[in-house]
Order: C-alpha cells, then sequence, then structure tokens
C-alpha cells in the first residue's frame, strides 16, 4: 500500500493512520476480518441495553447506514440515546462534511460532545461495548487529534493547542478504558465458565484480541493525554513515559511488521516530548529504515531533525535535513510538495535557531533572522495553510500591548496578524505601521504588513487607506500567487470608494495605478475600458487611445469603447485651440475628427457579429452626439456649412426628443450656418419658428443667444482673441436681426431699440469692426446728447481704430464727469493712459496723474476689475 502523507496533511495522514493501524493489528492478532466483534451472549452474559445499543451503531457506522442514523436520532431525540445515534452519523458522514478545516474543526467538538453526552448519562460508560468504544477512539485518533497535534509536534506546545487537545484525549483513554473493561468482563467470565463451547472459544479470542488492540491504543491515549498538559505539569512527564513503556511492547525481536515501526515512531515522538533526545533519535533512526511505511519514515525522519533542534544542536540538525531532503527528491510516491514544504518549516526553525545561538556574531544574528523571515514568508506566500501555525507560535507569548520597538519585526509582523485574526484591526494597524516605518525592514515582511493592513483599514472602514496598502502589497511582487485576488479587492475599494468620495488627486492616482496593475501587468481585459477611461480622464490620450483599440468586439464596451475614440479627437481639437496652433493645424485635426466621426456611425450601421443587441441598442444613443460634433467641428474650425447642414438635419429629425438646451444649441448651430452661407437673411424665420414650437418669445430666444455668444467672446478674449471675435461679429449679427425684428412690428418701440443699438456697437468694437461701431455710437449721441454711454462709446471706438489722438482728447473730457473709484471711472483713465503711451507723449503728466491717483486711493487703485492694470503701469513708471 502506498501511503501519501507529511505533516500538516491531515485527512491524508488520518485515513492512512487508520488503515496502517488497523492493518498492523489484524496481522499481529492473526485474523483476516474485524478484531472488534461482539461475543455471543452463548457466553452466558446478559448484554445490557447500552452494549446492545452501542454495538448496533457500531454496525451502522461501518455499514454507512446515515439514513438509520438520522431516523434514529429523530426517534430518540431528548434522550441521551440520540447524541450515541448522532456521533454515529458524524462517523459515517464524516469524509462527505469535513472537507475543509473549519467544518472538521466544528464537527470534531459536535462528535466529542455527543460521546461525552451519552456516557456520562446513566453510567453507560461501563456498560458500552468494546468494539464500538475502541472505534470510537481509533476514530479521535485518525480525524479529530492530528490537526491538533501536529501543531504541537511540528512546531511547539502552547496552551490554546493544549486546551483543544485535552477533552479529546480524556475521551480516548475514557473510551479504551470501557472497551478494555468490557472484554476484561468476558474473560474473567469464560474463566469460571463450567462449559467451554466453539462459540465461547471464538469469543474469549475476540475478547483477548480486542484487549490486546486496547493496550496498543492506550500508548496512543497517553502519549496524547501528555501532550494535553502544559511542559511544567509532573503528570505530563509521568504519561510520556508510561506511552513509552506501552509501546515498547509492541518492539520485539524478530520479523519487522508495521506496527513494529508504528511503535518505534511513537516511542521516539514520545521521547521527544519528555526531553529525552538521544532516546528519541534513537528510536526514530530505527523507525526510518526502509522496511518501514513511508509514512512512518517521513514522520520519523522530520521528528528526527526536531529532536536535534531541541538538543540545541543546529549544525547536526542542518546534516539531517539535507539527508531528508534528498530522501524526499528521490522518494517519488511521497506527497513531494508537502514534504519539501515541512523541509523549509524546518530550515526556517533551524536559522532562527543559530541566530538565537550564544555567541552569534550580531551581523551574523542579522542576516540570519532576515533570512528566517523571508523563508518563512514564502512559505506563508506559496501555502496559506501555513499561516496561522507559524504566526500563532511567533505572537502566543506576546504581551496584549507589546513596545513594537523591542520586538523583531517578524515577532510585530506575527502580532499584527493575530489581532486581524481577532478583528482588533487598530492594533493590527499600529504594528503594521511600526513595520512599515522602518526604513530597512525585510522586504518580505513588509509585503505581508502591506496585505495585513489592507485588510484591517478595509474593516474599519478607511477604504483610501485599504486600496493604498493593496496595491503598494501589489506591486511589491505582482508575481505573489495572492496579488491577483488582492487587486481584485482594491478595485472592489475603489468601487465603493468613487461614489462617496470627491475624486481627489490621491483617490484618481489610486485608481490609475490599479487600473493599470490590472490591464499591463495581469493582462485582465476586462479592466482595459475602465482602465481608458482612466486615462482618457486624467489627461493621458494616447494611453487612453491604444487601450480602447484593443478592445475586442465581443466586449460589451467595443462600441462604447471607439465613441470614446471620438470624443478623444475633440478634447485633442480644443487643445490645438487652446495653444493657439496654427488655423491650418486645427483644421488639419477637426478632419481626422470628422473622419472618426463617420467610420463610427458606420460602426453602427454594420457593426460585427459578437456585438450582442443590446450592446448595440445602447451605442445607437450616442448618434446625437456624433451629429452634434459633425456640425460644430464643420463650423468651426472647418468654415464648412454645406457639411455642417448634414449633421443638422439628422438632428432635426429628432429635435423632439432633445432637452431644451440642446435644441438651442442647434439652433445656434444653424444660424452660424446661415451666416457662412451669407443667408443672414433666414436667420430671423428660423428664430421666429423656434420661437412659436417652443412657446417663448422670439426677443428672448435672440437676446439669449446674444448673451451666450458675449460671454463665450469675453472668457476667449485673452486666451483665443481670434475666435473671441468671430463670436462678437455673431453676437452684432444677432443684434442686427433682433433690431430688424423690432423694427418690423406694428408699433416699434424708438426708446427699447435705441436700448439694443447700443450693445451692437459693443460687440462690432470687439469683433473688430471699430468704424461701425463709431458710427452707430455718434448717431446715438446725436438723438441722446446727455447720454454719457455713447461719448464713452465713441471715445472707445476711436481707441480700436488706433486713433489714440482723438481717443485721448474724449478720455479728457469724460473723466471729470465720472464718479470717482468707480468702474467707468478706472476704465477711462486707463485708455487715457493707454493711449499717450502709445502716442509717445504726455509721459510726466502721465505720471503725474498716476502718483495722485496712488496718493488716493493707495491698495485699491484701479478698483475691482482694474487694480492689476494700475499696479503694471505704477510698476512701469517706477512709483511705489
Amino acid at each position: 500500500m502506498k501511503m501519501h502523507i507529511h505533516a500538516t496533511s491531515c485527512s491524508n495522514r488520518a485515513a492512512m493512520l487508520l488503515a496502517a493501524l488497523s492493518l498492523a493489528l489484524t496481522i499481529l492478532v492473526g485474523f483476516g476480518g474485524r478484531v472488534v466483534a461482539a461475543a455471543s451472549p452463548s457466553a452466558g452474559e446478559s448484554f445490557p441495553g447500552p452494549a446492545m445499543q452501542t454495538r448496533y451503531v457500531m454496525q451502522l457506522e461501518n455499514l454507512g447506514l446515515t439514513k438509520l442514523l438520522s431516523q434514529a436520532v429523530k426517534t430518540h431525540r431528548g434522550t441521551p440515546s440520540a447524541a450515541l445515534f448522532q456521533s454515529g452519523l458524524i462517523f459515517a458522514r464524516w469524509a462527505g462534511l469535513a472537507r475543509q478545516p473549519q467544518e472538521q474543526a466544528v464537527l470534531a467538538r459536535q462528535f466529542v460532545a455527543n460521546i461525552q453526552a451519552y456516557l456520562t448519562a446513566d453510567s453507560n460508560a461501563t456498560l458500552v461495548d468494546g468494539g464500538w468504544a475502541t472505534d470510537q477512539a481509533k476514530f479521535l485518533f485518525a480525524y479529530i487529534v492530528p490537526p491538533i497535534v501536529d501543531r504541537i509536534e511540528y512546531w511547539s506546545s502552547t496552551a490554546a493547542d493544549r486546551a483543544k487537545l485535552a477533552p479529546v484525549a480524556k475521551l480516548a483513554q475514557d473510551l479504551l478504558s470501557a472497551s478494555d473493561g468490557y472484554y476484561q468482563r468476558i474473560i474473567r467470565k469464560l474463566n469460571l465458565a463450567t462449559t467451554f463451547t466453539h462459540a465461547d472459544e471464538m469469543a474469549y479470542q475476540q475478547a483477548m484480541n480486542g484487549q490486546a488492540q486496547v493496550s496498543y491504543y492506550l500508548a496512543y491515549a497517553d502519549y496524547y493525554g501528555g501532550l494535553s498538559l502544559a511542559p511544567s505539569d509532573a503528570a505530563r512527564k509521568t504519561l510520556l513515559d508510561q506511552a513509552v513503556k506501552l509501546a515498547q511492547k509492541w518492539i520485539k525481536p524478530g520479523p519487522a511488521s508495521g506496527v513494529y515501526y508504528q511503535a518505534l515512531l511513537l516511542a521516539g515522538k514520545a521521547q521527544l516530548q519528555a526531553a529525552e533526545y538521544d532516546a528519541a533519535i534513537a528510536s526514530l533512526q530505527k523507525a526510518q529504515l526502509s522496511a518501514a511505511p513511508l509514512w512512518v519514515q517521513y514522520q520519523s525522519r522530520y521528528q528526527q531533525v526536531v529532536a536535534m533542534l531541541r538538543a540545541n544542536h543546529p549544525r547536526e540538525a542542518i546534516t539531517t535535513l539535507k539527508a531528508y531532503e534528498a530522501w524526499i527528491h528521490r522518494e517519488k510516491s511521497i506527497d513531494t510538495s508537502g514534504a519539501i514544504m515541512g523541509a523549509q518549516l524546518l530550515r526556517y526553525r533551524i536559522l532562527n535557531a543559530q541566530a538565537n545561538m550564544a555567541g552569534t556574531p550580531p551581523a551574523t544574528k542579522v542576516a540570519l533572522a532576515n533570512e528566517a523571515a523571508t523563508l518563512a514568508l514564502t512559505i506563508i506566500s506559496t501555502a496559506p495553510q501555513y499561516e496561522e501555525l507559524i504566526f500563532s507560535h511567533l505572537a502566543g507569548a506576546l504581551p496584549a500591548k507589546p513596545v513594537f520597538a523591542q520586538l523583531s519585526p517578524l515577532q510585530s509582523l506575527a502580532y499584527a496578524w493575530l489581532q486581524a485574526q481577532k478583528k482588533d484591526d487598530a492594533s493590527a494597524i499600529d504594528a503594521v505601521d511600526a513595520i512599515l516605518a522602518q526604513k530597512k525592514v525585510n522586504p518580505a515582511i513588509r509585503r505581508e504588513a502591506l496585505l495585513i493592513g489592507g485588510i484591517s483599514n478595509f474593516r474599519l472602514g478607511r477604504l483610501t487607506d485599504a486600496v493604498k496598502l493593496n496595491l503598494e502589497f501589489v506591486k511589491s511582487d505582482p508575481h505573489d500567487p495572492r496579488a491577483p485576488h488582492v487587486l481584485d479587492l482594491a478595485l472592489y475599494d475603489i468601487k465603493q470608494l468613487s461614489p462617496t468620495t470627491q475624486a481627489s488627486a490621491q483617490v484618481s492616482a489610486l485608481i490609475s495605478q490599479a487600473l493599470r496593475l490590472a490591464y499591463f501587468t495581469y493582462h485582465e481585459k476586462k479592466w482595459a475600458f475602465a482602465y481608458a477611461t482612466q486615462m482618457q480622464q486624467s489627461g493621458h490620450l494616447n494611453q487612453a487611445m491604444r487601450a480602447f483599440a484593443s478592445i475586442a468586439p465581443s466586449d460589451q464596451f467595443y462600441l462604447d469603447a471607439h465613441y470614446e475614440m471620438v470624443r478623444i479627437g475633440t478634447i485633442r481639437l480644443a487643445q490645438l485651440a487652446a495653444k493657439k496652433a496654427r488655423l491650418e493645424q486645427q483644421r488639419r485635426q477637426a478632419r481626422v475628427l470628422l473622419r472618426n466621426c463617420e467610420s463610427f456611425l458606420t460602426l453602427l450601421r454594420n457593426p460585427p457579429a459578437a456585438v450582442s443587441p443590446g450592446d448595440l441598442k445602447r451605442a445607437q444613443g450616442y448618434r446625437r452626439d456624433i451629429w452634434l460634433i459633425q456640425a460644430g467641428t464643420a463650423l468651426d474650425p472647418l468654415r464648412d456649412p454645406n457639411r455642417a447642414a448634414a449633421a443638422l438635419n439628422n438632428l432635426e429629425r429628432i429635435r423632439n426628443k432633445l432637452s431644451p438646451r440642446l435644441q438651442g444649441v442647434i439652433l445656434r448651430y444653424r444660424i452660424r450656418q446661415y451666416q457662412l452661407q451669407n443667408r443672414g437673411r433666414r436667420i430671423l424665420p428660423l428664430v421666429e419658428q423656434y420661437a412659436r414650437e417652443s412657446s417663448q418669445k422670439a426677443t428672448d430666444i435672440i437676446e439669449g443667444l446674444i448673451g451666450q455668444y458675449d460671454r463665450e467672446s469675453r472668457n476667449l478674449r485673452h486666451s483665443n482673441p481670434a475666435k473671441s471675435r468671430r463670436l462678437a461679429t455673431d453676437a452684432a449679427v444677432l443684434m442686427r436681426q433682433l433690431i430688424t425684428y423690432l423694427n418690423k412690428e406694428p408699433k416699434p418701440n424708438a426708446g427699447e431699440i435705441y436700448v439694443y443699438r447700443q450693445p451692437l456697437a459693443d460687440e462690432l468694437i470687439h469683433a473688430g469692426h471699430g468704424h461701425q461701431a463709431m458710427a452707430i455710437f455718434k448717431a446715438l449721441e446725436k438723438e441722446k446728447p446727455q447720454d454719457l454711454e455713447n461719448f464713452i462709446g465713441v471715445a472707445r471706438a476711436a481707441y480700436a481704430t488706433t486713433d489714440y489722438n482723438y481717443a485721448h482728447s474724449l478720455y479728457v473730457r469724460i473723466i471729470p464727469q465720472l464718479k470717482p473709484g468707480s468702474t467707468l471711472f478706472w476704465s477711462a483713465y486707463l485708455y487715457l493712459i493707454r493711449s499717450n503711451q502709445l502716442m509717445g507723449k504726455n509721459q510726466e503728466a502721465t505720471r503725474s496723474s498716476l502718483k495722485s491717483l496712488n496718493a488716493i486711493y493707495g491698495p485699491t487703485i484701479g478698483g475691482k476689475y482694474f487694480h492689476k492694470q494700475f499696479e503694471k503701469l505704477l510698476a512701469s513708471y517706477t512709483i511705489n
């Protein structure tokens, strides 16, 4: 039989141990079948209820009749028998129920509690069937003890592990004692029998065999009982010595059997735990001979290294470990990966022992401790099942609130892990912060600290910190098998964070990092659209374009990606305009943008087969935006009204489905189209039609459009003067249309028309048509000589037409009529001074005026709107 078993593979070990022990005992007693069969009533015994009941449960367990066991639990509910049948159900269904360590722990507690409940009721412990009691003890040893004892045997004893083991060891002792008493009663009665039938002979032999089994398993019960006691407890040594004594009964000269080697192993482990290291090493060396079962060889070799370590012989331990590793590689039938991991754990312990040896130089201690820490964390990262084993022992002896400066980084890490397990996340983060604050900390320790910190911060609701630490963990070693899962956690946290947190620079940077890792490092195409969108929002347009272009037709965001590529084209065009790029350069980008628009519309008409109908339907909604982009781009900067008209015609077909704002945009674009086509006469009828359809006044619509043009023109006056002038021209055209419309009314309101002619002249000045503006202002001045606005308008128009001498003469006359300190006052003074500068005249007078103004107004010179300009003038004339 090939047995694949290693130190921490509890389920495999349990099954193999149970099978090997049963086989060995069968060989010893000479029976080919079970050795726990009940005695026959013909021996003169009147079986009491518990014996019959437990024998019945044993048969159901062995036959796997779980339905009958379940029914019995219901039938006997509320009685001690229910606990018996419930334990039988767990026994029979263990393999199907206990697949995970957590499930095993829960079921183990239930099994022990049920057996205890049954044995303590009505003196059942002295009356149960011996075969059943032995079977339950073997079940404890095979399935419930190993997960606890492995930690003690392969590492060290902790109070928590001993507390878990104690009730199980005690129950095993009770069961085997009950079994031993059962068989003794049969043997005693049969020894006194006056007649001895064949059935009696069979019963006698079975009872003797049963006693032999009990004797063997009592050695294990004593060993586990000893392990459950504290090292300082004198009873511990007594039980361990007793286990060795019982085991040695099976270590006899002659042909070696499986049970012989198992007894050697048990004796060696008991001697090791009793600190009899030389005796332990001798027993373990005998147990690892090639004739021994493979799993016995494995454990013996492992425990021999442990014995040498505890005997404080690290050099000999290293030699033995190397031989053990060589044996692992030779033995192909063993669970090699698990065995190698066990060897790595031993190597870690040896490094620690060497680091703590007296006389080790400080620098060597640090190097060995770092090597040990790196190895331990490598083990954890590749086999997380060892994490709890390593950290719980490292942190087990630490105080509740340690001083981290007094701990090694690995101890601080173990403390952080332990507190995180207890969900004391604040304490865990304190330890993590202490580790991360160390500049020269071992990178492997830092990485584990990042992992724990990410989890604890998440549980405390500190999502930004959780994401930051998780991403640092992933970046520190992207090849760590846990890294992709941690990245998924970071992305999940970001998803939770985004709706509730403003996109600060820090959060935006974290989002970019996470998506870059997902897309570039792990090549997860599902994040391509999110990554590209983030790059687009961050202004990295080239990266965004490449990511959008990489999205496959089968991706649900395929069409969205192509739409976003069009939008990137609009951003690039806007950037060129903001940089005041040459008009031809802007137009070249505009033509590229329009080609991309047409390509996208073609894609909507002829999508790839992989695009789903739902995704296509959603993407059809982008057509409106594409037509708006086409119309706006054709008008500016291409100034191609015919191309714009085609897009506007498409928009007209869906105008009723558009918001009032977008309908206003279409109106503006159509007006601009008519202006470029020199079809100004169509503008007013268009506005009137729009007014009727939207139940508005035509004058209100025109005024609204003029206001939009005017605001945009003023905003672009310094950044894009050419476009600012075009917008001012458009505003002036609309103003003329408004005046024309008002003049066509049955009773034109001259006062209202007069009011609109003044801003018309203003727009003409901004548009660069100063002479036209001057003609209007002079006509208005004749109509209302008392209106100072017209006089000021003439002066501004003179300045705009570079007639600075005339402008100067006008401002000299205007300023005395203005309220000192008012906006008009400062504006007039500014134009007066600039006129002097541009003419190169009146410099002393200008200097004198500035001095006087500075003396009067001081830091408020220029008022709200012209303060900066006056500060520059004062500096240019060196006036303090």
